[in-house]
């Protein structure tokens, strides 16, 4: 009940806002929806990607724009330039994680949670 339309002030009222249990459970799936997605594109013999057309272990800056900008046309239909000040965020957040436990896959999981927790995907 509280994952869906009815967790408002009124229990037995539908709510058509976002609100603070739905912004965690979006938060849970994101990230089981992340791990799903770099498990299933990285896995060995995969021919068709889902969202992740890069190389698993490519860490090429270019390469990482390029497969973001990317991702912001196919999850928010937002086409973006790979230089952009919002791939440039996201790419901070993909290297930080790469810099933290120096594992490509682990970045890509971490960066997908994030961006499939953006209101603009959310409410698309």
């Amino acid at each position: 009940m509280l994952a869906c339309c009815t967790d408002a002030i009124f229990a037995t009222r539908p709510s058509h806002t976002f609100s603070g249990t739905t912004a965690l459970v979006q938060e849970v799936l994101a990230g089981y929806a992340a791990i799903y997605v770099v498990d299933h594109d990285f896995g060995e013999g995969v021919d068709d990607p889902r969202l992740l057309t890069i190389a698993v272990n490519d860490t090429d800056e270019d390469a990482v724009r390029a497969q973001l900008a990317a991702l912001f046309v196919r999850m928010y239909s937002i086409p973006l330039s790979p230089d952009a000040e919002e791939i440039t965020a996201a790419y901070a957040l993909w290297d930080g994680v790469v810099a933290h436990r120096g594992d490509p896959r682990r970045a890509w999981a971490v960066t997908l949670a994030a961006m499939m927790q953006d209101i603009r995907l959310v409410t698309y």
